[in-house]
């Protein structure tokens, strides 16, 4: 409240990744006045050494990597959702497609520092230009027929249980190849082998996706 007592601009508090129910952190910042919060700030990392023992990376170090936008994006949902408060996220946002997933997910700005620096600041042309591409295609006017748009489909854990039937994966055999790689990774036995092809018993299937992740020509949905 100080600081906003202070200072004339907009003020977003930005959150560390290791900080808890955001939820509620998110509340007590908007009912002390801040416009708005940022996800997320550089947490404290570690690595090991394994020939020398010692720690490497260790401290308050950026930690970026693309797998850090799941988190990213779950708590700009909910904090959008349950609070109202504007987010500003980006960690782990490095490509266009990022930028508009966090988009859709709540976020009323997004943020980027590793990509910019790892690939340069012509990098940033190369983004919007694909982004205005993607816009073009959907037929996208603005930012603002983004921002939010997956809000109403995402659903709290109790909806999760209640209201969601169970998945199951499918091969699509045109596309297939018969590689075998989701076999080797499906530990509910739900994938059978045929000559060429595999295929997926929806019985067996526990709808986890890693199937999906794995195979290397997309067969999978």
């Amino acid at each position: 409240r100080k600081l906003k007592e202070s200072v004339g601009i907009p003020l977003f508090t930005k959150l560390g990744p290791g900080a808890g129910n955001f939820i509620e952190i998110a509340k007590i910042f908007k009912q002390a006045g801040a416009d708005g919060v940022s996800l997320f700030a550089n947490d404290r990392q570690l690595r090991i050494d394994i020939e020398t023992g010692r720690p490497v990376n260790h401290g308050p170090c950026a930690g970026t990597s693309h797998h850090m936008i799941a988190a990213t994006m779950r708590w700009t949902s909910e904090i959008a959702r349950e609070v109202g408060l504007p987010v500003l996220a980006g960690r782990g946002v490095t490509q266009w497609e990022a930028v508009v997933e966090v988009l859709m997910s709540g976020a009323a700005g997004v943020e980027m520092c590793s990509a910019a620096i790892v690939h340069g600041l012509k990098y940033i042309r190369t983004l919007l230009a694909d982004l205005e591409a993607f816009m073009e295609r959907k037929r996208y006017t603005t930012i603002n027929e983004i921002q939010g748009r997956a809000l109403k489909h995402i659903l709290n854990n109790r909806q999760l249980i209640d209201d969601t039937r169970a998945l199951y994966s499918v091969v699509d055999l045109k596309k297939c190849i018969g590689c075998r790689r989701c076999q080797e990774v499906c530990v509910y036995d739900a994938i059978e082998a045929l000559p060429k092809k595999n295929i997926i018993s929806k019985e067996k299937c526990a709808g986890c996706t890693l199937c999906t992740q794995v195979c290397t020509v997309n067969a999978i949905s």
